[in-house]
């Protein structure tokens, strides 16, 4: 029974390793915009041209707790899910609430 635990547990902590989960990681990014209207996430920008993000990163995405700043003041901060606003606040340049992200969609 003791042999079985070990295991058990061996195998657990083995699975549960960022090696097999999504690798997550704290970092800046820079928001490029594209032809089509959409745009794209760089590790290299110009704070004064393209919206910078700060926070955890998955998959080269802005993905969980991040404040995304704006070159005219303007910031979200809360949750990102695969790339885009979850759940948060977005202000003014003056730090007033402009705007709140619930589930992806802005209210």
């Amino acid at each position: 029974m003791r042999h079985i635990l070990i295991i058990f547990t061996f195998s657990l902590l083995f699975l549960t390793s960022p090696l097999f989960g999504q690798s997550r990681e704290t970092g800046i990014l820079y928001r490029w915009d594209t032809e089509n209207f959409d745009y794209v996430w760089k590790t290299f920008g110009d704070e004064y041209s393209h919206p910078k993000f700060k926070g955890e990163i998955s998959n080269r995405k802005p993905n969980g707790q991040g404040t995304h700043t704006y070159s005219n003041g303007k910031k979200y901060v809360g949750e990102w899910k695969g790339g885009g606003p979850w759940i948060g606040k977005l202000y003014d340049k003056d730090g007033n609430i402009i705007g709140k992200w619930v589930n992806g969609k802005l209210h």
